[in-house]
């Protein structure tokens, strides 16, 4: 069961409870999540409203906070792997990208 849009502080507890949490892809919220990522998914949010732009985290956001993390070493390949290639993949029932 995935818990949707969990902050990077509750993901721990999420999983800790049997839950798929998905993180917002902020930087605070994946930084903070950063030991149980392996365990999550990551989510854009993307709102396609014009009158609100920024209001969310855009898809195309993510790549460029994803590799930010990964400079700073907040975040290791194998858990950025897991949570935006592997486990989304597992939830939908398809295979993952060689």
């Amino acid at each position: 069961m995935v818990a949707h849009h969990v902050s990077g502080a509750l993901a721990e507890r999420a999983v800790e409870l049997g839950f798929v949490p998905s993180v917002p892809a902020r930087s605070r919220d994946l930084a903070a999540s950063s030991k149980v990522l392996g365990s999550s998914v990551v989510e854009s949010d993307f709102l396609d409203d014009p009158r609100r732009p920024g209001a969310v985290v855009a898809p195309w956001s993510i790549a460029r906070t994803i590799a930010r993390l990964l400079r700073e070493g907040a975040l290791s390949e194998a858990d950025a792997r897991r949570a935006l290639v592997e486990n989304p993949a597992r939830l939908y029932g398809v295979e993952p990208p060689a």
